[in-house]
């Protein structure tokens, strides 16, 4: 297998089992620092001696054995593609932890429906792979694969859920003077009806969000649903069931306040045409654009923080800014739209900025503090 083969691979079987407390890794010294009944490592060969004429081999229920016996993937009947060998590894990954095939009527391996197949038949050919308990019609084993990978027998549980559901647990969104950035808020549906919530709070206008899955090979159907502070509905928005790494994109004009974002991940159809919440999990992020309601930087209030004022503001031609601290800053300027028009650094106690060639209106100031890297964003009016 080439790398980029090997990255494809790895990335199925780490979103496959991104619900759980596991690490999927392609680093030996990382498996070895993990106690031996609470690892299983799968080999990927271009030899089937395991087991002739498979696609590969495990033995069940042995993942928390003290055993370094491992599972296989054979290249010599599915060859190198990184699709391929992502979902035989997750396959035999599944057997060792106690999950058996996936059938329907008389065939051992269940190929799926539509766009979807169960990780435990054969989904080579399904955009949607998931861990399944044959919802769909004469499905053979309906076993809960959920629930016995993250038996007591495996000492396999679910990750620390990472967002809170309720307005008093949400978590706020990052924002970077009006940029919301995806590698700042990300969040992982990690159980059936899990709901991670966020908040923002905005001084009106239009809001820009974009919510994505794992860019290849997600199993997460995302649904988002957008609250004001009074948790009312303000717009239901779910993803395209037919390529689940394309981005949900909500562009929608608010007034001043506080939000809400909902993030939960959905089935499509019906388990036989499609497939139901009960395996769309996975990681996700949120970028995106959202008008300030920073305050105003003014000469009369020194910020706790930065211990810093600017003023004239609103300013004509010259922003002065001076601290009493002895720290480093950072200093951004952008536009009412969010592009960064300037910046600069303040490692004195006295800096001007010249304002006389921008055109009037709204501006933000992002101070970021070099020392301790708190940051602030304030609003500017040039006159």
């Amino acid at each position: 297998m080439n790398s980029d083969e090997i990255l494809e691979a790895w990335e199925i079987t780490a979103e496959d089992f991104r619900a759980f407390n596991l690490n999927v890794t392609t680093n030996e010294a990382v498996f070895n620092t993990y106690p031996q009944n609470k690892r299983r490592r799968c080999v990927v060969t271009t030899t089937d001696t395991a087991y002739p004429g498979g696609a590969g081999f495990a033995l069940v229920n042995n993942f928390s054995s003290f055993s370094d016996l491992p599972c296989w993937a054979f290249t010599s009947g599915a060859g190198t593609y990184g699709k391929y060998i992502g979902e035989i590894l997750s396959h035999e990954f599944g057997h060792t932890l106690g999950l058996r095939h996936d059938g329907q009527n008389q065939y051992t391996y269940y190929s799926g429906h539509g766009n979807w197949a169960p990780i435990m038949g054969a989904g080579y050919y399904r955009n949607v792979t998931q861990w399944s308990k044959a919802e769909y019609t004469n499905g053979t084993n309906h076993q809960d694969d959920l629930a016995i990978i993250t038996s007591i027998a495996n000492g396999v549980g679910y990750r620390v859920d990472d967002h809170g559901n309720t307005s008093a647990t949400a978590t706020p969104l990052v924002v970077s003077g009006q940029q919301v950035s995806g590698s700042q808020n990300q969040g992982v549906i990690g159980y059936t009806d899990d709901i991670d919530l966020f908040s923002f709070t905005t001084s009106g206008g239009n809001v820009k969000l974009n919510i994505q899955a794992t860019e290849r090979h997600s199993n997460l159907l995302l649904k988002v649903d957008l609250y004001n502070e009074k948790n009312t509905l303000m717009g239901t928005y779910t993803g395209d069931p037919r390529n689940l790494s394309i981005p949900i994109s909500i562009n929608t004009a608010l007034n001043p306040g506080k939000y809400y974002v909902a993030v939960s991940g959905i089935g499509e159809g019906t388990p036989d045409t499609g497939y139901t919440s009960y395996s769309s999990l996975g990681i996700y992020s949120i970028s995106g654009f959202i008008p300030s309601s920073a305050p105003f930087l003014t000469a009369i209030d020194k910020h706790q923080d930065h211990k810093i004022r600017g003023y004239p503001n609103p300013v004509i031609d010259e922003l002065t800014i001076e601290t009493e601290s002895n720290d480093h800053f950072d200093i951004q300027i952008s536009n009412s739209s969010g592009l960064m028009i300037y910046q600069t650094a303040l490692t004195s106690n006295y800096l001007k900025i010249p304002f006389s060639d921008k055109p009037a209106g709204l501006y933000l100031i992002t101070i970021r503090n070099r020392t301790t890297q708190k940051e602030n964003t304030f609003k500017i009016i040039k006159k």
